[in-house]
């Protein structure tokens, strides 16, 4: 045993190293039971917030830039990873939120209105300025207009994804037209399940209302059985998760829209 390992165990015992030594020493020959539950206890006592959400992934705008990256490339929000593709293995379909922006874009605007489970506003003066009294499924503002203007209320789907090659879990939401590409993960992500990857890149869009990049996304490769257990035991850890909805950066995380100056909801 080293003289560190000696030293910690002569601290640990209050002077008796002879006994902590033996108790250390049997310890190294014991299993732990494989139904042995390690969680931490108490999870009863925790509240909403106490536990930080995983990173989200945003794609860089040339009308909304992301510092130090190149429009249409893929950022980690909270590493500042940058990428030009992320491979993942879809977890969890999260609950839809849903975001309603002031008409007038403002860099510093506060949201009109939010709900981060989709069916209820929250009453709440420090996440919105005028929180509607909801149900959101009932709400004029989230409702399409006669002409089939988009509603006010933009909805946002979610995913829970976890980041290859590092094993980190990450949130997507998309947005406004990118629910069309939500849809599109929605088909792969039932498709492949926890069996195959699932790789993201973009492709600029161009039309009368601008230049954008929205996502695309591919079936990839097969999972090792290795990443397969990996992914079963995250997403049985996070299929919990209690997110919230969007609001950071005035919009959503990836959503695929043009942006005009009057557009209330940025990327």
């Amino acid at each position: 045993m080293s003289n560190q390992l000696d030293q910690y165990v002569e601290q640990m015992d209050g002077g008796n190293g002879g006994a902590a030594l033996a108790v250390a020493e049997e310890s190294t020959a014991l299993t732990l039971p494989a139904d042995l539950d390690l969680s931490v206890a108490g999870e009863e006592n925790l509240e909403r917030g106490d536990i930080g959400m995983p990173p989200r992934l945003r794609i860089s705008q040339q009308n909304r830039p992301i510092e130090n990256t190149q429009p249409g490339q893929i950022v980690n929000t909270l590493t500042g990873g940058v990428f030009d593709a992320v491979e993942f293995v879809p977890m969890v379909f999260l609950p839809t939120t849903r975001v309603m922006w002031p008409q007038t874009f403002s860099a510093d605007n506060q949201p009109v209105c939010v709900s981060d489970d989709g069916k209820y506003p929250l009453n709440d003066l420090n996440r919105a300025t005028e929180p509607q009294s909801g149900p959101c499924a009932q709400c004029p503002y989230g409702q399409f207009g006669e002409d089939s203007t988009p509603p006010a209320c933009k909805a946002q789907r979610n995913f829970l994804l976890l980041g290859l090659p590092d094993y980190e879990p990450v949130i997507l939401t998309l947005s406004s037209t990118g629910i069309a590409a939500a849809k599109q993960l929605t088909a792969l992500a039932k498709m492949a399940g926890l069996r195959k990857t699932i790789t993201m890149t973009t492709r600029q869009v161009n039309s009368d209302k601008g230049t954008w990049f929205a996502p695309v996304f591919i079936v990839g490769r097969k999972l090792a059985t290795e990443e397969t257990l990996m992914a079963v035991e995250f997403r049985n850890d996070l299929q919990n998760l209690i997110i919230t909805a969007d609001v950071e950066g005035n919009g959503s995380s990836a959503e695929s829209a043009p942006i005009e100056d009057d557009e209330p909801v940025p990327f």
